[in-house]
């Protein structure tokens, strides 16, 4: 499916971009590709809209799958937090 995913916060929105299901772009706070994914991954509570789209999105984000990506986000955010530097 292609489309995009908005999810809005308490004091944050984001957007994740999809080709065929593969996300390919993110954006939130001012930040795109793989670290805006990371400021929508620390979005804990609020609401989420898919909205499909006939053209595909640019491709930001490299990542070989959706899972390598979001583990990969996943452990960043870990290391961050272990190092003090959220």
């Amino acid at each position: 499916m292609t489309g995009e995913l908005v999810l809005t916060g308490d004091s944050k929105t984001g957007r994740v971009f999809f080709n065929a299901a593969r996300i390919v772009d993110a954006e939130a706070a001012g930040a795109k590709g793989e670290a805006g994914f990371r400021r929508i991954v620390e979005i804990t509570n609020g609401s989420l809209e898919f909205q499909k789209s006939a053209e595909t999105f640019p491709l930001t984000i490299q990542a070989l799958s959706n899972t390598n990506l979001i583990l990969d986000t996943l452990r960043l955010l870990d290391d961050s937090a272990l190092e003090g530097g959220n």
